[in-house]
């Protein structure tokens, strides 16, 4: 995995940079904003992050809680100078992943987050997600990469649902190893260092590898005989912001998911209020969205021979068949 590096934010400490996959769900609105968030409280309990976003234009930098004053991001020529400038001022690497048919999970990395909301579309995706993971994983000889869902904006109640959603859909032994915590409740702006990388990274392998030898020592940028120093940038970039929303649906108009994505499927534009809400209690009519009787649907956990074992003392924590337990399982109400 990494390997123990002078981290430069810490006078005489020598720590290793963690590399962590993050795979963006389905967030709440202004999901760059939440992404943000969260890599700036990792930052806060872990120490200086640096959040990269490779694209097909290049790659997206930011910097969580640097020592003031230690770095200055700009435009760089390649990813290679921009690891060089960035990495004796960070303790971590988090690296923004695509969600594709088949996620790429690089060697070294140590673990895989995948971030997701409350709703019920976003949930449904975390868990395909996580299968995706798992799938790739079976194969990998230990030690493997930790994997951990983590929900934004959730209250405890929320959190306890989303985990037992979770580890029902997963199952055992799999649920055993999957952990499902929450992190900022409110999303807001955070300082933090902007910058950008031009290239395109061909793959996540790629990027790990590069990382690889910025802990052996400085990287030699493509077609270039020494590291040119970044052009300062006069104002930071803005947050990326979601450009469109989504309702895929079935042949009889049923709600599938709410989505940011381009996926196969039959879908209507949407607005941001509507996708926040996420309701069920739609059909999509004519290329229109109508909304049908009002029903109040309340999801409860209650005790089951056949849920999903928690500890006798706190349905949050899920636990193996062996240890003691209770089951629980979550029951839908509807009322009119």
């Amino acid at each position: 995995m990494s390997v123990a590096t002078n981290s430069g934010f810490v006078s005489d400490a020598w720590l290793p940079r963690r590399r962590t996959l993050v795979l963006v769900g389905h967030l709440p609105h202004a999901g760059g904003t939440w992404l943000s968030q969260f890599a700036d409280r990792e930052a806060v309990d872990f120490g200086p992050v640096c959040l990269l976003r490779p694209s097909e234009e290049g790659t997206q930098i930011s910097v969580y809680r640097a020592k003031r004053g230690a770095l200055t991001l700009g435009s760089y020529p390649s990813i290679e100078v921009a690891l060089n400038e960035i990495a004796a001022s960070v303790a971590r690497w988090m690296v923004v992943a695509r969600t594709t048919a088949t996620i790429e999970i690089p060697e070294g990395t140590d673990d895989i987050v995948v971030l997701t909301a409350v709703h019920q579309s976003a949930v449904y995706h975390a868990e395909s997600i996580v299968m995706r993971c798992l799938d790739v994983l079976s194969s990998r000889p230990a030690p493997r990469p930790g994997l951990s869902v983590v929900v934004l904006g959730a209250t405890a109640e929320e959190h306890a649902l989303v985990a037992a959603r979770i580890s029902d859909s997963i199952g055992p032994p799999n649920a055993a190893l999957i952990d499902v915590r929450r992190s900022v409740q409110r999303v807001g702006p955070v300082q933090h260092l902007e910058g950008e990388a031009a290239g395109t990274v061909a793959t996540l392998a790629r990027l790990f590898k590069c990382f690889d030898e910025v802990e052996s020592g400085p990287l030699s940028p493509p077609n270039s005989a020494s590291l040119s120093k970044a052009d300062p940038m006069p104002e930071p970039m803005p947050e990326p912001m979601p450009v469109f929303f989504r309702l895929y649906y079935n042949e009889d108009g049923a709600p599938i998911h709410y989505t940011m994505e381009d996926l196969p499927g039959t879908y209507i534009d949407i607005d941001a209020k509507t996708y926040a809400t996420a309701s069920l209690n739609v059909r999509v009519q004519d290329g229109k969205l109508i909304q049908l009787a009002n029903k109040i649907i309340t999801k409860k956990l209650v005790p089951s021979a056949t849920g999903t074992p928690c500890h006798p003392d706190n349905v949050a924590i899920v636990v193996s068949e062996s240890q003691p337990h209770q089951r629980w399982k979550l029951k839908t109400y509807e009322t009119d």
